[in-house]
């Protein structure tokens, strides 16, 4: 189910998304390790960002990423649930620490892309 993104995500991802340092790396909030940069940043469906709820009622607030090196892809491809149409996933987690940051969607007719929570990733590295 899409949502609308509060204005403090949609402040935050707009800023991510500035031309200052298009090479700014994009860090897991759990580890600090390197995930993905701004210059990864896509649109999908005309917004790189998206607001999401599961069926279980958790909510997500989504960036759109061409590559996400820092991830690592698991578990079997679904297109159960899906929040894009016509994609199906497969979840991503850090490749580092193993936690959840997202989601590979993929398409045979449109370029595949990472959904990545937004709030499990890091501007800036705090070391």
């Amino acid at each position: 189910m899409a949502l609308e993104l509060d204005t403090p995500w949609r402040t935050w991802l707009q800023d991510l998304s500035g031309d200052t340092d298009p090479h700014d790396r994009l860090f897991c909030s759990g580890c600090q390790a390197p995930i993905t940069s701004r210059r990864q940043i896509t649109r999908i469906d005309g917004s790189h960002y998206h607001r999401f709820r599961n069926p279980y009622g958790l909510t997500f607030n989504l960036g759109c990423f061409r590559h996400a090196p820092g991830c690592v892809l698991v578990g079997m491809t679904s297109e159960e649930h899906t929040w894009f149409s016509g994609f199906s996933w497969q979840l991503c987690l850090c490749e580092e620490c193993s936690q959840h940051l997202g989601w590979y969607y993929q398409n045979a007719q449109q370029a595949s892309f990472f959904g990545l929570i937004v709030d499990r990733l890091l501007a800036h590295n705090p070391d």
